[in-house]
């Protein structure tokens, strides 16, 4: 079925398929087994902060962004898992040209951060290496973790 993935993958918000096997780690809580869009190299966190957030917030409260079976295809992973994608791209891009591994230099995870707040159309970067990308308003301005070349900007 082509709508089927396997685990390790998931679907992006216009419906890419999205390589994530290197991108998140198993999780045993108390509550069982999950997976979370955290790679277990280090490199890239993708967190959510529930809408509680803007350009002036500090000490953003988050959370990981979870699943049970390491398939990522709800609506509402979509732009999680174009966000971790892309995270992964923009560091291959700065090792390959530059040579610089930027969550090794900086000794911590790029932190991609999404549901920052409701229709929120912006993306910014808060230091040390958060990058939060708002929703949109689903019409006008769509996503912004699921542009490629959003992500990019961010982080370049």
């Amino acid at each position: 079925n082509e709508h089927m993935l396997d685990p390790g993958q998931g679907r992006g918000y216009f419906g890419d398929v999205r390589d994530l096997t290197e991108l998140t780690t198993l999780d045993t809580t108390k509550q069982g087994k999950r997976y979370v869009l955290s790679s277990p190299y280090g490199f890239s966190e993708v967190l959510e902060a529930k809408y509680k957030a803007d350009e002036t917030s500090t000490n953003i409260k988050t959370h990981p962004v979870v699943d049970e079976d390491n398939v990522w295809t709800r609506k509402d992973q979509s732009y999680t898992s174009d966000l971790a994608y892309f995270l992964m791209l923009v560091d291959e891009f700065f090792l390959s040209v530059f040579g610089i591994d930027l969550a090794s230099e900086a000794r911590m995870p790029l932190r991609g951060i999404v549901r920052i707040s409701k229709n929120f159309d912006n993306a910014f970067f808060q230091p040390p290496l958060n990058f939060l990308f708002g929703e949109g308003d689903g019409k006008r301005v769509l996503p912004l973790s699921a542009d490629e070349s959003v992500v990019s900007h961010e982080c370049g």
